[in-house]
């Protein structure tokens, strides 16, 4: 139930003393909404003391009374929901109404929060999807590149302006498993090859064998450097 998850997270913020525009909630969901009754109109709905749904005549969708509500009370909070749609109704096809479902509900909360949605496929998609959400609501820069392990190794570079306080780089691939070490060489050509997780004064380096690597650095000189990746041939990393 959507409208009585998005309340509750609601609650938690509130709860957590967090102010207006300081906030954000991410939903993850396929959209659908569900319902053991239905009601004829808005109107009725409100009278029943369960959360019963209604079918709005414009866009032949349901909806629901504890939604609602919640959007009201999200938008005045001015906290966005950044809504991740996966994507239910656009592979499965798998609709009652004239409007897919997720698709309509999932930009509704959007569009009342001062939120976004995103539609997410695969994996990657979804990765892609909280990276840009991040992005949105703390407004830094995200930068990508993608490569392929050639010979053992696959290097790329990146640049670091002046005066950046921390920098955090997230190496995904699609078997990270078989990665077996990240090098980093910095703006001077010093190189350091780490093949497990470590922390130094001003890096840390973490590998989650399955899913990603990732290295923070911290107040990192300025200028060209590198992230070189080891493991086997074929493998397509991407760098954030």
């Amino acid at each position: 139930n959507m409208g009585y998850a998005l309340q509750a997270a609601s609650e938690m913020l509130r709860g957590g003393n967090s102010e207006a525009g300081e906030a954000c909630i991410v939903l993850m969901s396929d959209g659908r909404m569900t319902a053991n009754k239905d009601a004829d109109s808005a109107e009725e709905a409100a009278k029943e003391n369960v959360d019963l749904y209604w079918m709005d005549e414009k866009h032949s969708v349901r909806t629901s009374v504890s939604l609602e509500a919640a959007l009201e009370d999200l938008a005045a909070n001015e906290w966005p929901v950044y809504c991740l749609e996966l994507a239910f109704d656009l592979k499965e096809g798998k609709t009652n109404f004239t409007v897919p479902t997720g698709q309509y509900q999932m930009q509704h909360i959007a569009d009342a929060t001062g939120g976004q949605k995103v539609t997410a496929e695969s994996n990657t998609e979804v990765e892609k999807a909280f990276s840009d959400i991040f992005a949105k609501f703390y407004d830094v820069d995200i930068k990508r590149q993608e490569g392929v392990i050639e010979d053992g190794k696959a290097s790329l570079e990146f640049e670091v302006e002046e005066m950046i306080a921390e920098m955090n780089i997230t190496v995904t691939g699609s078997e990270m498993d078989a990665i077996t070490a990240i090098e980093l060489t910095d703006a001077q050509g010093n190189s350091k090859k780490y093949e497990k997780s470590a922390e130094t004064d001003s890096r840390m380096v973490i590998f989650d064998d399955k899913n990603y690597a990732m290295i923070k650095l911290m107040q990192p000189m300025a200028g060209n450097w590198a992230i070189t990746a080891y493991g086997s041939d074929g493998i397509k990393i991407n760098l954030m």
